[in-house]
């Protein structure tokens, strides 16, 4: 999870449903629910991390029910979990999170990092505009063998767990926020319908923006060596 941070919603009383925790379940979440998998695709879904044991009650389901009563959660987080829904499931498995819970968390990798990556595991190119998250089924879309070996930079290319580039860019990568009551989304046919031109624009400005930002920071850090150097010079004089 990227965007720890924007769960914001959850009460004190709230009974808090995970689906698909991977390595590392969010703190707050009191149960959690994964799909059965084989061997190797369970490495592949949990970023290639080692099995763990968890220290809350984990449910398995075969892909269609969840083993869970209508409203028996207040909220549900569901991270980096919905690129991996095949197309001809993805409607029902939208109607069970919806089922079980009426507010909760999406986070998921955004067309950019999929398009850079290219996850075989993934079935989809996500976008998200004016509330709505927008899908394209990847195999809709032409890949080549550079995006392999980009994926395969990732997968081994250093000991980090996560490049400097995707932190130092994480909001042109991924997707997180909070939802309610339904979850809005909508299948697009074409690449077209995923990103437009206005799109490209503010992220071309967004970049062309990041010029500044050194000099911005070098001046920060002057104003507050500054401040401390007042600072450690009244605490000076007290302590005289």
């Amino acid at each position: 999870m990227f965007f720890s941070e924007r769960i914001k919603s959850i009460r004190k009383s709230d009974k808090v449903l995970e689906i698909g925790p991977g390595s590392s379940p969010f703190w707050r979440s009191d149960v959690l629910l994964d799909k059965k998998f084989d061997n190797k695709e369970a490495l592949e879904q949990r970023g290639l991390q080692p099995k763990i044991e968890y220290d809350k009650p984990i449910y398995y389901y075969d892909g269609s029910e969840f083993p869970f009563k209508d409203n028996e959660f207040d909220y549900v987080i569901c991270s980096q979990v919905l690129e991996h829904i095949p197309p001809n499931g993805f409607a029902d498995f939208i109607k069970e999170i919806e089922r079980v819970a009426k507010r909760g968390y999406i986070e998921v990798p955004r067309l950019f990092y999929e398009y850079l990556f290219n996850f075989h595991a993934h079935e989809w190119l996500i976008n998200f505009k004016n509330g709505k998250l927008l899908l394209l089924d990847k195999k809709k879309v032409e890949f080549s063998r550079i995006q392999d070996i980009f994926y395969l930079m990732l997968r081994y290319g250093g000991k980090r767990k996560k490049i400097t580039l995707i932190i130092d860019f994480v909001d042109l990568f991924m997707i997180g926020y909070e939802w309610e009551d339904k979850i809005n989304h909508e299948i697009v046919d074409s690449l077209d319908k995923l990103i437009s031109d206005e799109d490209v624009a503010f992220y071309k400005n967004y970049f062309v923006s990041l010029d500044e930002e050194p000099s911005k920071i070098h001046d920060n850090k002057i104003f507050l060596k500054r401040i401390f150097k007042k600072i450690r010079n009244k605490l000076k004089m007290y302590l005289k």
